[in-house]
């Protein structure tokens, strides 16, 4: 039977758990600067090296989940824009594609000032390094606006 030691506090764990996220945020940066993405995903380890096997194709969520995980426990950006851009560039290819839009600003609508602004917070929201900024349009579009905005978004698929 298991015996309770009831003078552990959980603040006595802290250090063990920092040096777990330590060791976790390393081994997350080597895989990422040493792991081929065309190899598969890296979920087994054979005599201390990751290997992929043929049903790891598409567990990148392992991966790319550790980074977010490791975020959530440490607070390190790195890890933030790690598993957020992995996960747009490797994972979501196969649901979602760029799409281009154009929102012209019509009379009656926010004012340009208030949807510029909407626009710059989401493109920053993304870190913009995967999908290009919103641009301000000044030449006459094919409907009665004067001005509008042109930029790309990620849609995901609805499957049936």
């Amino acid at each position: 039977m298991i015996q309770v030691d009831r003078r552990r506090a959980p603040r006595d764990l802290l250090p063990k758990i920092a040096r777990l996220f330590a060791l976790s945020g390393a081994k997350i940066r080597s895989i990422e600067e040493t792991w081929r993405a065309e190899d598969g995903a890296p979920v087994c380890t054979v005599e201390g090296a990751y290997r992929a096997r043929g049903w790891t194709e598409w567990t990148g969520g392992f991966q790319f989940g550790s980074a977010l995980l490791q975020f959530d426990a440490t607070g390190e950006t790195e890890f933030l824009e790690l598993g957020r851009s992995r996960t747009i560039e490797r994972m979501a290819p196969h649901l979602t594609r760029p799409l281009r839009f154009v929102l012209p600003q019509e009379p009656g609508m926010r004012p340009a000032w208030m949807l510029r602004f909407g626009l710059f917070v989401y493109d920053h929201l993304g870190g913009r390094r995967i999908l290009p900024a919103t641009v301000s349009l000044t030449r006459r579009l094919k409907s009665k606006s004067r001005s509008g905005f042109w930029g790309k978004r990620l849609p995901v698929r609805d499957w049936p």
